[in-house]
């Protein structure tokens, strides 16, 4: 199994429960804020960008400040590392890759989408769904694409996989 059951983690219904918020964070930013794909080693087709809050150690916090829901999920869930709004653009694609090594799984929690557009981690691919997590092991080859014909929004972030395994419910 390439995608770990969301549901198992304690902050899956704290998503659920700001999507509201994620998504009125997310549209008061313009397209000319938006920060383009510059990652050499991932090759796409069409637009995919990203507003960040966390990434390599650093605090956007310009972004940060200006989301008050992302805010206060930046206090609330334990976030690793590499937290931002993925947005992939109508017909974009972004071809098969590996994210960088170490202890961390990568959580997506699609706050709109048309629901076209999916996730492939090895052989098993599954749809973006509005108000619904994935979590998957990012250094295993993964693809995505969205044939829609409306933006793909995700919050995107990680957290260490031990967090994962110590605060699963059961």
């Amino acid at each position: 199994m390439n995608f770990l059951d969301a549901d198992k983690w304690q902050f899956t219904q704290t998503l659920k429960n700001n999507v509201a918020g994620l998504l009125s964070d997310f549209q008061q930013y313009h397209s000319s804020e938006w920060t383009h794909n510059n990652q050499a080693y991932i090759s796409t087709v069409g637009m995919w960008a990203f507003i960040p809050f966390l990434g390599k150690g650093i605090r956007y916090n310009k972004f940060i400040q200006a989301c008050p829901t992302v805010e206060k999920l930046l206090n609330t869930i334990p976030i690793y590392d590499n937290c931002v709004f993925s947005i992939m653009g109508p017909g974009a694609e972004i071809k098969p890759h590996q994210g960088h090594p170490g202890d961390h799984l990568r959580v997506h929690f699609c706050i709109d989408t048309a629901g076209l557009a999916s996730i492939t981690v090895g052989d098993e691919t599954v749809p973006w769904q509005n108000n619904e997590v994935i979590i998957f092991d990012d250094k295993e080859t993964h693809h995505t694409i969205n044939p829609s014909d409306k933006n793909r929004i995700v919050f995107l972030f990680d957290i260490l996989s031990k967090d994962y395994y110590n605060n699963l419910i059961c």
